[in-house]
């Protein structure tokens, strides 16, 4: 069996991409679609169109529940495009080279896109190529990571295995990490190329304003008698 849904609009506070914030919206149309089977199995779809009632943009929710759910109340919920609420942006990193670069890019994504496995090999891939790039020498990544203790303290160094470690398990084992875990350790990583790649690079900066003199305004003009 299937059924439009002519309900009146409803009201809903939903994540807004174009706004950056949760914004009312409005449902400005409902469709479902409900299938029965036999022993009593049954399957519904439902959709709706919100518009966000601060930039008129759209929303498209689609739910779906079937008799396994339990509960006729019981949805799952999508939303497309998907919500960025809790997505990542890259940050920008202007000496970092082009293959590392769209290995960062491409972890965010991943990450972004729920992607728990494919994030944490990018991490682990992170992590050993800026260990090349720096010419870290090793006949492994274990070895490699050892080797950053000549430009990073030692302490640091034990930890960054963490990544190997995480790696290692989702690549092996199919284990994904926790978001919290990945998100944690995508800031560690943005750390190290801040310190690696753009810190040197704009004390350098700062370096050569303060030689040529431009570091400070210029002073005012005298003002005329």
């Amino acid at each position: 069996m299937t059924e439009a849904a002519n309900n009146p609009p409803q009201k809903r506070i939903l994540f807004c991409n174009f706004c950056k914030t949760e914004t009312n919206h409005v449902c400005q149309s409902e469709y479902s679609i409900v299938r029965e089977y036999e022993r009593d199995f049954w399957e519904e779809k439902r959709y709706r169109l919100w518009i966000c009632a601060g930039c008129d943009n759209a929303i498209l929710e689609v739910a779906y529940q079937d008799a396994g759910y339990g509960s006729e109340d019981n949805w799952d919920i999508n939303y497309y495009p998907k919500q960025e609420e809790n997505d990542l942006v890259a940050k920008s990193f202007i000496k970092l080279s082009p293959k590392l670069n769209n290995l960062y890019r491409e972890t965010i994504q991943s990450f972004n896109n729920g992607l728990a496995i494919l994030c944490a090999a990018g991490l682990r891939a992170l992590i050993e190529g800026i260990c090349d790039d720096k010419g870290m020498e090793g006949k492994n990544l274990e070895a490699k990571i050892d080797s950053l203790k000549n430009i990073l303290p030692a302490n640091i160094v034990t930890n960054i295995h963490g990544f190997r470690f995480i790696g290692n398990a989702a690549i092996h084992e199919l284990n994904p990490p926790k978001i919290e875990a990945l998100q944690l350790a995508i800031e560690i990583v943005e750390d190290l190329l801040n310190f690696l790649y753009e810190l040197d690079y704009k004390t350098s900066r700062l370096s050569r304003y303060r030689q040529t003199g431009s570091i400070y305004e210029p002073p005012p003009p005298p003002k005329k008698s």
